[in-house]
């Protein structure tokens, strides 16, 4: 340091307490700046943390959705068994399963996805659920009333069956792909 108090005292010709409060007054602009910097790194840090709760809320999310839909696909495939056996029982028992899933599917918020194609594709998936509920409660409604399986029926069958089948593969790719 006296090497250093030379050359300031020549440049700058202070006395000693004027060297000192100059010092003091660099390390407290260092101290500020420092602290600073920490409070930064920290902002950073639970910006990161966040993110990473929310990438993980996400997956949960999407996981359990896609639970959902492939429980919406097999009631769908039973349904469309009985359909073309001509067979009606248990309805009853497969509209409550079916109307689980949907209040299930509906809980989960659609906000948290992060891609368009995601957002289509689930709420794509949702409108065939509430579809096969409502052809399951008209098909329990027809069979309470003596009446078979009914072409209107069968078409709605025939047209939701293969959009979910087409997709739910869609929906785990795109999830796949996103992770």
């Amino acid at each position: 340091m006296d090497l250093l108090d030379c050359f300031i005292a020549k440049i700058w010709p202070l006395s000693s307490s004027d060297i000192a409060a100059w010092v003091q007054a660099i390390g407290s602009i260092l101290a500020v700046i420092v602290a600073l910097l920490i409070v930064l790194l920290q902002f950073w840090h639970q910006g990161r943390i966040a993110k990473n709760k929310q990438k993980e809320l996400i997956k949960r999310y999407m996981s359990s959705f896609i639970s959902l839909a492939g429980g919406i696909d097999q009631k769908a495939n039973l349904l469309n068994q009985w359909a073309l056996n001509q067979n009606g029982n248990n309805l009853n028992f497969m509209r409550a399963e079916v109307s689980i899933i949907c209040k299930e599917m509906e809980s989960l918020p659609i906000w948290q996805i992060e891609t368009f194609d995601e957002i289509v594709t689930v709420v794509s998936l949702k409108t065939d659920a509430a579809l096969l509920l409502e052809t399951l409660i008209q098909a329990e409604n027809q069979f309470s009333k003596g009446i078979t399986w009914n072409q209107a029926t069968l078409t709605t069958l025939s047209t939701i069956i293969p959009d979910i089948k087409q997709k739910l593969p869609l929906l785990i790719k795109l999830e796949r792909k996103r992770l």
